[in-house]
């Protein structure tokens, strides 16, 4: 049986499945960082509704604006908050969101295996060109097994980055533009897999000319035929893109993420010559550190130059020197590119990921090596010649279990902590504008290099895969979003702000309704517009906030309390729900003034007239003092107000009460000390299967004891003391 195995599985086949077993080991399932929680993001409101927003980052834009830090996308014309991150991942990652919402999986957790499918299908388009262009079995498996186990991809197999979706367009890319048969249909399959490799990340189109230049170089005959079909190909990719772009920017060149804007204040030639060596040498981003598999490449070349190049597949073959040309000339591209951005070393992450699509290419131009390496030496002549060999073998295994044993450090271990605390120290900052390596000992120091950190971590059992640690359930959590599915109508909004719980809110969050975020700093700035749309296109918004107050000055919160209405606050431990009405489109009136017992005084209040099922019903009323309160009141005396409650009571036409909200009397609100008066916000949510008709709608007050306070108006005390008045539903 297993040799019949052996006859049908090719080694593109064998490859794939030790990729396979490597990202399952490997997996995590959790977000990590703003850039995978763009994704994630966009993945979700493109499964749920249709939507290109990821308004529910809006409020971290804001505090990642300038460096060292960079902001995962921008405001659009219309006030919602796009993405700059590529749009592939997410238009990939929808389906597996929304199959993991169909069976009842966690939506992250679904979502998170697109990387680790991209990673194992790269590893068998390099193992499959492998044995059909060099006619190596054993070099097709090593390099295919050894993309996924050997460099930076298996760290990158559990992140939402996209760099996975740009690897694999890439080789993809290259592998049908070099392909030798079906020259035309290989090079329009090659535009749109290099298409999609763009519209993963837009920085891939510095490949361009590396790949013209590989075709022009090496297969001159049909090179017009082949980049005929190449830019045929690419072009509906480019014209989505453009269109995607005006979509949301109105600009089909603005991609919501300008390099320029955040980078040139931090350029100088010196800054990028020296971010360009850390991208390429340096212990704490460099290449070479990172996937020191690439020693290999003068390692076979030496062994060639040994064995005589009878025994050993030569360097320089045929077959590997387009993807050696692309390998090197897609790096030359890329790394002076990435030496102009102020964020070159690409925030918390592992090793250059800003390198990770062109690695496929490189595994492709080393196999050549694996084949020198695996091949035998029996035609190796003389003692000398023999020792060289085992030596120049011996270093090329030692290279492979370096880069095996990075590759595994950072898959399992939880690298992303120690990157927090090198940021909390400031050891990040030094990086934005480096002029010359001894700006940072991060750029100099081994001490930096992040295996050293990720293997010290794995020996204190710090790991980050899902076999070790699994997100926690949080109850609280659960308890708050159960609240808000009780009461979320359609129409309504769901409000986030809780930005450092962020990524534990959307492992639980499975709702279709839109989720946005708001920025406490754009609302202190008066940027309210995002404010404003969430709160026109709304009926209901539900906030929810962790209860410790994330933003200290709660001004999210207090803005909806001065333009909205609310109508519920519920704490669910560290969690709270707070739902909100809409302001409504016309105002009514009500019978005022009034007095409630000897404390307070209603001098006005108006109300929305008509409301939908689903809706709310807006009350302000303006209160004034009657009597002075001592500075420390006896909890029963009435005459102080903070222990005063207001109701406001929704009467169905059969006299059911339909709805319903008490709170102290100003809760959320502060008293002008000039003149003694409070403008107070109330909102009654209508249930959303409300039938249409004429309500009646009752104010009172109580104090501490439950005792209602009676009610005055021209000298007459009104019935079961409440102010009343009517709406219409519908």
């Amino acid at each position: 049986m297993w040799s019949t195995i052996r006859r049908h599985v090719r080694a593109e086949g064998w490859a794939a499945l030790v990729g396979l077993l490597a990202c399952v080991v490997a997996f995590s399932g959790r977000l990590q960082s703003a850039d995978e929680i763009a994704v994630y993001a966009l993945a979700y409101n493109l499964a749920q509704r249709g939507a290109l927003d990821i308004n529910v980052l809006a409020s971290t834009a804001p505090g990642m604006r300038a460096p060292p830090f960079s902001g995962v996308g921008k405001f659009g014309p219309d006030a919602n908050f796009y993405s700059g991150k590529g749009v592939l991942p997410s238009l990939l990652a929808a389906p597996l969101l929304a199959a993991g919402l169909v069976i009842g999986a966690d939506p992250v957790v679904a979502t998170l295996t697109l990387n680790a499918l991209l990673t194992v299908a790269t590893s068998f388009v390099i193992a499959r060109y492998v044995r059909q262009m060099l006619g190596s079995e054993r070099a097709a498996f090593a390099g295919g097994a050894l993309y996924a186990t050997g460099t930076l991809a298996l760290a990158y197999s559990k992140r939402l980055f996209t760099e996975p979706a740009a690897a694999l367009g890439v080789v993809l890319a290259f592998v049908w533009l070099t392909s030798r048969e079906r020259v035309g249909a290989k090079g329009i399959a090659a535009g749109i897999a290099f298409g999609a490799a763009v519209a993963a990340s837009y920085a891939n189109l510095v490949l361009l000319p590396c790949l013209f230049a590989t075709v022009c170089l090496f297969d001159r005959r049909q090179a017009s035929q082949r980049l005929a079909g190449f830019l045929l190909g690419v072009a509906p990719w480019l014209a989505g893109l453009a269109i995607y772009n005006f979509a949301r920017f109105g600009d089909p060149l603005d991609t919501g993420l300008s390099l320029v804007e955040w980078s040139l204040p931090y350029f100088t030639p010196a800054a990028a010559l020296v971010r360009a060596y850390g991208l390429l040498f340096s212990p704490y981003r460099g290449l070479i550190f990172y996937a020191p598999i690439l020693l290999l490449l003068p390692l076979a070349w030496l062994l060639s130059r040994a064995a005589g190049r009878r025994d050993a597949a030569r360097i320089g073959c045929a077959s590997a020197r387009p993807a050696l040309f692309m390998a090197a000339t897609g790096t030359l591209a890329y790394v002076p590119f990435f030496s102009v951005w102020s964020m070159w070393w690409g925030g918390f992450n592992w090793g250059p990921r800003f390198l990770l699509p062109i690695l496929p290419v490189w595994m492709i131009a080393l196999t050549p090596a694996f084949d020198a390496l695996l091949a035998p030496s029996s035609h190796v002549n003389g003692a000398a010649g023999r020792v060289a060999l085992t030596l120049i073998k011996g270093a090329m295994w030692a290279v492979l279990v370096l880069a095996v044993f990075v590759s595994t450090v950072g898959g399992i271990a939880d690298t992303f902590r120690s990157e927090g605390e090198l940021a909390r120290r400031g050891m990040l900052n030094a990086l934005v504008k480096p002029e010359s390596p001894d700006a940072s000992p991060l750029l100099t120091e081994p001490r930096f290099f992040q295996a050293f950190s990720g293997a010290w971590q794995i020996v204190q059992g710090e790991l980050d895969t899902w076999w070790a640690t699994s997100p926690a359930r949080d109850a609280d959590l659960a308890r708050a979003l159960d609240d808000v599915a009780e009461r979320a109508t359609p129409g309504s909004v769901v409000m986030l702000v809780a930005p450092a719980r962020t990524e534990s809110f959307l492992h639980a969050y499975r709702l279709p309704h839109e989720l946005v975020g708001l920025s406490p700093d754009q609302i202190r700035a008066g940027e309210d517009a995002p404010v404003r749309r969430v709160l026109a296109g709304a009926r209901r918004v539900l906030l929810v906030t962790d209860a410790a107050q994330t933003d200290p000055g709660n001004t999210t919160e207090r803005w909806l309390e001065a333009h909205a209405f609310r109508a519920r606050n519920e704490f669910y431990g560290e969690w709270r729900v707070a739902a909100f009405g809409s302001p409504p489109d016309a105002w009514a009136p009500a019978a005022a003034p009034a007095q409630f017992g000897d404390a307070l005084m209603l001098v006005s209040m108006r109300y929305s007239p008509v409301a939908p099922p689903g809706g709310a019903v807006a009350i302000e009323a303006i209160w004034q003092r009657v009597t002075a309160t001592n500075d420390t009141p006896d909890t029963t005396d009435t005459n102080d107000t903070s222990l005063i409650a207001w109701f406001a009571h929704l009467v169905a036409p059969d006299g059911t009460l339909a709805g319903q909200h008490d709170a102290l009397l100003g809760s959320g609100y502060p008293w002008d000390a000039s003149s003694a008066t409070l403008r107070d916000h109330r909102g009654i949510l209508v249930p959303p299967d409300a039938a249409p008709g004429v309500y009646r709608v009752n104010i009172g007050a109580y104090t501490g004891d439950g005792a209602r306070l009676p009610v005055v108006r021209g000298g007459a005390r009104l019935p079961d003391d409440v102010i009343t008045f009517e709406v219409t539903i519908r």
